[in-house]
Parts: C-alpha cells; sequence; structure tokens
C-alpha cells in the first residue's frame, strides 16, 4: 500500500474528539470530496465518503469508506475501520487513545494496515490539538496538529476555518504537510447539518496530481505538483 505509506486520515477527524455521554449515541453522514486528500497526499480523485460512528460513555467505534468515482485501478476503494476511548484530563485537557484499521476492497489484504494514536485536545480559543499516529505495518509515524475556530455569520449558518500541520516518518522518508479549510454550515434539520467547503493542501513533496495532464492514461506517474485545491459538499446526522 504504496499510498498510505506515504501517507501514513481528517483530516478534520483527528481535531474532533467523541463527547462523553452515558447513552448510547449514532451519528453519520456522507460526503463528496473532489479530490480524496490525506495528511497532505492525494490518494484519489473525485470520491464519495459515506460514514457511521456508535459511542457510549468515552468509548467509540465507526467504520468510514471512500469509493472512487473514476475508474482508474491506480486507486483502491477504502474501508476504515476503527475504534478508541475519549477520557477528561482536566477541566480543559481530553485525551483520546485507538486504533484504525485500513482495508483496501481491491488489494486481497495485502495492502491492509493497522495504526495506533493517541491525541490531546485542548478546551481553548481555537480548539488546538495534537496526536501521534503509528502504524504497525509500515512502521511509519505520524505527528499531527490542528486548530479551528467557527464564526456565526447568520441563523443557523456558520463559518468553519480549520488548519493542520503535520510531519511524516515513513520508513526513513520524511514529509512534512499543511491543510487549511473553509465551510460553510447550516442546520437543515434537528441534529443535521450540510456543509460546502474549499480546502487548501501542501507538501514538501509533489504529492498532488497535476489534473492538466492526463496522468494515468499515459502510465507517466511523475507528473505530480507540490500544493492542491480541492472542494466538498456533505450532510451529517446523530441522535
Amino acid at each position: 500500500m504504496l499510498k498510505k505509506s506515504l501517507a501514513v486520515l481528517a483530516t478534520l477527524a483527528a481535531s474532533t474528539l467523541p463527547a462523553a455521554a452515558e447513552e448510547i449515541s449514532i451519528s453519520g453522514g456522507v460526503d463528496f470530496v473532489s479530490a480524496y486528500v490525506f495528511r497532505g497526499f492525494q490518494l484519489a480523485d473525485e470520491a464519495i465518503q459515506p460514514y457511521v460512528e456508535i459511542g457510549k460513555g468515552g468509548f467509540y467505534t465507526g467504520v468510514w469508506f471512500s469509493t472512487p468515482l473514476d475508474s482508474r485501478e491506480f486507486f483502491d476503494n477504502e474501508v476504515d475501520i476503527y475504534a478508541g476511548y475519549s477520557f477528561d484530563i482536566s477541566e480543559s485537557l481530553l485525551g483520546d487513545v485507538g486504533f484504525t484499521r485500513y482495508i483496501y476492497t481491491d488489494s486481497d489484504g495485502e495492502s491492509d494496515t493497522t495504526e495506533l494514536y493517541a491525541g490531546l485536545a485542548i478546551a481553548a480559543p481555537l480548539d488546538p490539538s495534537l496526536y501521534l499516529y503509528y502504524d504497525l505495518d509500515l512502521e511509519a509515524t505520524t505527528l499531527e496538529g490542528a486548530a479551528s475556530h467557527s464564526y456565526p455569520v447568520a441563523e443557523n449558518v456558520s463559518l468553519d476555518l480549520g488548519g493542520t500541520l503535520g510531519f511524516i516518518d515513513a520508513d526513513g522518508d520524511d514529509f512534512t504537510y499543511f491543510i487549511a479549510s473553509a465551510a460553510l454550515s447550516t442546520s437543515v434539520a434537528d441534529n443535521a447539518d450540510a456543509y460546502v467547503s474549499v480546502s487548501f493542501g501542501a507538501n514538501s513533496e509533489d504529492t498532488f496530481i497535476d489534473d492538466s495532464n492526463d496522468l494515468f492514461n499515459n502510465g507517466d506517474l511523475t507528473q505530480l505538483e507540490s500544493s492542491g485545491f480541492w472542494f466538498g459538499v456533505g450532510f451529517s446526522a446523530s441522535n
């Protein structure tokens, strides 16, 4: 699984911790993205990405899918199964530990990997968080920091800004990446939201597909760029 060994994703998910609750919580949604970018690496063009998560107390588990819309075989369908536990360290500090199993349905198990993670989130302006990931199969380590802020712009509408900075050590290869995003979110019903977003990503290496080149049909995998833009739309709901 070369793409995961290089990428070793939130995204957005890494900076959002499940809230502790005694009742069983169920949440889910579906996203469409014009490019699937994971930790500064573009892994696919357009993709549909549904997910569902169940939690009780600090425990949570979920499954996340990514299905590329292009028929090119370079990218696999991906299924991520994860579970973890979040807990209060203090009134303003939250801890989070868990694992993710990355499954690629087209690889007959040869590309599947398991990753452990541990993180801290601070209840402070910009909601800062810091996560450490270690892939047991790829022997790859990722350190990722994130921050975000939400601005109300109208009734039931907010502008959500986020930024992520990460460092990857993958079998001796080092990568540094940055991702910035802006999203307009709105409540469409009780406990249901929709959003549209635009994101920019940059990597210390060339990891973004240059859409001006017919990259895969001509077999040239060297026509890459060090940065790129993409957009997304999505819907989420919870009980």
